[in-house]
């Protein structure tokens, strides 16, 4: 089931690839038909992958446009939290990787299609190579074998004199049948070979082929693997606030979109040339195959007639060899009647080993024929067609749509991230962390040194001189966070004197003379110890955040 919904959307595909306009670099329109060998045909899939060139200069203008706009503002407002940003930066990125996994799974469909595709070509001309090679061989065996030996034969008998003259004619008579026979069978072999000894352009493609797939897979690999690394770069430097990963990002994404969109042009040219080909492969592949061997090698091998006649379907290379297995076998009955005739009325030693030779050669061309009866049926080569277009027509086809798929998307998502990343790292800052407070406060314990020269002071005074000045505090004093713009200050509220102070005198005479009065203290209650009120509010744990 999976198969056949799938060579559905493989037609479908081909069918609108095959759809979009083929145009010249003058926008006019030419004929959609696959023809490699048109200038104007070529022009067309060059003017279709340039598209995606163009809309990446595009992209690299409006991105060069925002990042110098950037640069030249001076009224950047800092401290910027960009929650939205962020969030939307982590979720396209997800995106983006598994975008980006698509296309690795196209690229391996990709990948076995084109090994396939490259297997059924090798096949297909080493069957070409081994008529070529089996016909040559026998060619050279009738030619340096039988026919010389059938020409010594001829001259023996022809030197001896029978009593019956009717038997030297009937031996004459059976070789030169024979010598007939083999002559007309090197003509159809050499037919044979000189249809298929065209120079093929099957090995040198196929050896192209094999290298640049060779290089093309791993790279596409590694190149998608590091789209998905950079993807994981950016996630993590949202989540932890760092700006030199955002900055990273920024300059890797540029080069991420630059390669998304060359590889969509060439994805996009293939894509096309390859719809052209699978709406209508039997009249593409059947040119290519009528300009390299003729048109009726062609038409016998793509549709492979289903009449057979004595067991063998008729076509061009069929007949060759039909014809020639044929004469040999005609030449090996008349060479045994001659042996049968020869033998009651010519010495052994005026025929040997001349005789055996020749039976030899005969027999051994007749055997090597079969074979190659086999390689010059259509049945082989016609399932290896079938293969092949499936393989490029369906297999390849899918693959290549989500490669391409995937660049383009990728291409656009990546323009979006690193837009945004852009504007992200800009304003973004990084979190500082935690003041220490200052240990200088009124409710605190003096400091070692401070307690010594305050000490002499509340010996000749009576109490503490404090000249620090008050402090204020922020309720949430160590973090001047982006939740300092509302936090409150208050100063610990002012509590009555107590008794034995300088200001709480005790009930002597008051009428004594007192010293002079001392200097007013500074601090907050004039120098007085300050408690904490019922109304203080208590720091807590969130006053920090």
């Amino acid at each position: 089931m999976f198969s056949i919904d799938s060579e559905h959307v493989a037609k479908i595909l081909a069918d609108f690839y095959h759809s979009l306009p083929h145009v010249d670099i003058t926008f006019k329109l030419v004929n959609s038909t696959f023809n490699p060998k048109s200038n104007a045909y070529l022009e067309s899939l060059g003017v279709a992958g340039s598209v995606p060139a163009v809309w990446l200069l595009l992209t690299l203008l409006v991105l060069l446009s925002y990042l110098l706009s950037r640069c030249c503002d001076k009224q950047l407002r800092q401290g910027r939290s960009l929650y939205c940003h962020r969030w939307l930066l982590g979720i396209t990125a997800f995106l983006c990787s598994g975008v980006i996994a698509v296309g690795l799974y196209g690229n391996d469909d990709m990948h076995n299609a084109v090994v396939r595709f490259s297997s059924y070509l090798h096949t297909i001309q080493q069957n070409i190579d081994a008529v070529k090679n089996q016909s040559y061989s026998l060619k050279g065996i009738l030619e340096a074998q039988s026919g010389p030996l059938t020409d010594h034969l001829a001259e023996v008998v022809e030197s001896k004199t029978l009593s019956n003259a009717t038997i030297k004619e009937m031996s004459i008579e059976y070789l030169n049948g024979a010598k007939a026979n083999i002559t007309n069978t090197v003509n159809d072999l050499t037919l044979l070979h000189q249809s298929l000894a065209s120079p093929s352009p099957l090995p040198d493609f196929n050896r192209i082929m094999d290298i640049v797939e060779m290089h093309r897979w791993p790279i596409t690999m590694a190149l998608l693997s590091a789209f998905i690394l950079i993807c994981f770069i950016l996630i993590f430097g949202v989540i932890r606030r760092l700006r030199c990963l955002l900055v990273m990002f920024a300059v890797l994404g540029l080069l991420s979109i630059i390669i998304s969109w060359c590889t969509a042009s060439i994805y996009l040219a293939l894509a096309i040339a390859m719809g052209d080909v699978c709406v209508d492969s039997t009249s593409a592949v059947q040119n290519i195959v009528a300009n390299q061997y003729g048109s009726a090698i062609a038409d016998y091998y793509i549709h492979c007639p289903a009449d057979v006649v004595n067991g063998r379907r008729n076509g061009p290379l069929n007949t060759l060899v039909l014809q020639s297995q044929l004469n040999v076998d005609e030449s090996v009955r008349l060479v045994a009647q001659f042996a049968a005739l020869t033998e009651m009325n010519y010495s052994p030693k005026d025929m040997q080993p001349s005789l055996d030779k020749l039976s030899r050669s005969l027999k051994t061309a007749q055997r090597n024929l079969e074979p190659l009866a086999g390689l010059v049926d259509c049945g082989p080569t016609h399932r290896l067609y079938l293969n092949l277009t499936d393989v490029t027509c369906h297999k390849a086809m899918l693959g290549l749509t989500f490669m391409l798929g995937s660049t383009v998307a990728a291409g656009f998502l990546f323009t979006i991230l690193v837009w945004v990343d852009s504007h992200v790292w800009i304003y973004l800052r990084k979190r500082k962390g935690y003041l220490q407070v200052a240990e200088q406060d009124p409710f605190l314990p003096l400091s070692s040194s401070g307690s010594s020269s305050r000490g002499g002071v509340g010996a000749a005074g009576g109490t503490l001189n404090r000249s620090t000045v008050p402090q204020t505090y922020s309720s949430a004093g160590t973090y001047p966070g982006r939740h300092a713009h509302y936090r409150h200050t208050h100063t610990p509220p002012q509590t009555p004197p107590f008794p034995g102070t300088l200001n709480g005198r005790g009930h002597h005479n008051t009428r004594q003379e007192q010293p002079s009065a001392p200097p007013l203290l500074l601090g907050p209650n004039n120098g007085q110890y300050a408690t904490l009120s019922k109304s203080c509010k208590t720091l807590e744990s969130s006053d920090f955040y």
